[in-house]
C-alpha cells in the first residue's frame, strides 16, 4: 500500500466520475450524481449498482476501508457502509459504492484490524462485541471485588472499638481496639 491518492489500485488505471463502467467499457450512469468522486482504479466492475448521492471522497491506501480503519489487506465479504451512507457488498479491489467485486469498504464487519462500530474479534474495538483488545464493558473475575460474600450488615475494618464476637447488633464480648477480624451474624457486621 502506497499512500497516494489513487483509491486502491488493482488492475487498469481508470479516472471515473461517478461512472460505473460495466464488462463491455460503455459509461452508464445509473441514479448517481456527477458530485460523487470515486477515482477506483481497479479494473472494470462486472455489475456495479451505485446509490450514492452525496459526494465521497474515499481514500483507500491497498484495499483498506474508509471508515473501518483496518490494517489487514482485503477482506473477503463485507457489507460497508461509507461517510456517504454508500452500502457496498464487495468482495475485493476497491469500488465506488456499489455490489461488485471489488471494492475497498466503508463500515465492514471485519475480523482484524480497528474497527469503529463491528463485531471484530481482535483490534481495539470502539463499539463491538469482540472477543480480544481492550473491553470497555466486561464481566471479569479478577481486580477489586465490589460485591463480597458478607451475611449481614457492614462493618468496616477498624481497629477502632470493632467488636469481635458480636450475635446482635452492639452487644460485643470483649471490645478489643486491635482486632481487626469482627465475625458477626446479625445487626450491623460483616467481614
Amino acid at each position: 500500500g502506497s499512500p497516494r491518492k489513487s483509491r486502491s489500485r488493482s488492475g487498469s488505471p481508470r479516472k471515473s466520475r461517478s461512472r460505473s463502467r460495466s464488462g463491455s467499457g460503455a459509461r452508464s450512469r445509473s441514479g448517481s450524481h456527477n458530485s460523487r468522486r470515486s477515482r477506483s482504479r481497479s479494473g472494470s466492475p462486472a455489475k456495479s449498482r451505485s446509490r450514492s448521492r452525496s459526494p465521497r471522497k474515499s481514500r483507500s491506501r491497498s484495499g483498506s476501508p474508509v471508515s473501518a480503519r483496518s490494517r489487514s489487506g482485503s477482506q473477503t465479504k463485507s457489507r460497508s457502509r461509507s461517510r456517504s451512507g454508500a452500502k457496498s457488498r464487495s468482495r475485493s479491489g476497491s469500488p465506488a459504492k456499489s455490489r461488485s467485486r471489488s471494492g475497498s469498504r466503508a463500515k465492514t464487519r471485519s475480523r482484524s484490524g480497528s474497527p469503529r462500530k463491528s463485531r471484530s474479534r481482535s483490534g481495539s474495538p470502539a463499539k463491538s462485541r469482540s472477543r480480544s483488545g481492550s473491553p470497555r464493558k466486561s464481566r471479569s473475575r479478577s481486580g477489586s471485588p465490589r460485591k463480597s460474600r458478607s451475611r449481614s450488615g457492614s462493618v468496616p475494618r477498624s481497629g477502632a472499638g470493632s467488636p469481635r464476637r458480636s450475635h446482635s447488633g452492639s452487644k460485643s464480648k470483649s471490645p478489643d481496639p486491635e482486632t481487626r477480624k469482627s465475625r458477626s451474624r446479625s445487626g450491623s457486621g460483616s467481614r
